[in-house]
């Protein structure tokens, strides 16, 4: 009974240290910049969508497989750019090299019953995993953080398309 107490006590330190590098401090990313910009479509109908785009800096070489992004209440897909500015959801990650994630959350706009509502599907309601004083968050795979958390983002003007 004595060794499984001290192995144990053991083990606690160890598992403070996983959840911190899962949820504390991202040790894959810096992030320069972060915005979100909300576009309201101007044909009938047309949804609500609120972009939101991360310039990040490498901090170490890995390669990253893009999950999810969170906010609003709601979850989409995480896409990343590659070397050649092409959108993508699996790339290589150099360090010092900057990068840009970004996703999408679109909300559709209630209509009157002769417009079909189902034209314009929206993001799927999902609460974020973890706590950010944000709401909104990034999930990716292949570096040694998993959640990129936004502690402060810049919102740019609402653009109303004509």
């Amino acid at each position: 009974m004595k060794i499984k107490l001290n192995i144990l006590l053991l083990l606690i330190p160890l598992i403070g240290v996983t959840s911190k590098v899962k949820f504390g401090k991202n040790l894959d990313f810096e992030v320069i910049k972060a915005t979100k910009q909300t576009i309201v479509g101007g044909v009938y109908g047309s949804p609500m969508v609120t972009n939101y785009t991360l310039n990040l800096k490498a901090l170490r070489t890995f390669t990253i497989v893009t999950d999810s992004g969170y906010a609003e209440g709601k979850i989409d897909n995480l896409n990343i750019t590659n070397d050649s500015n092409q959108i993508v959801k699996k790339a290589i990650c150099k360090k010092g090299k900057s990068y840009v994630l970004y996703f999408s959350i679109i909300t559709p706009i209630e209509t009157n019953s002769n417009f079909p509502s189902d034209v314009f599907v929206g993001s799927r309601e999902q609460k974020i995993p973890i706590k950010s004083s944000t709401g909104i968050l990034m999930r990716y795979k292949g570096g040694k953080s998993k959640y990129l958390v936004l502690s402060k983002i810049v919102t740019n003007e609402t653009v109303y398309a004509p």
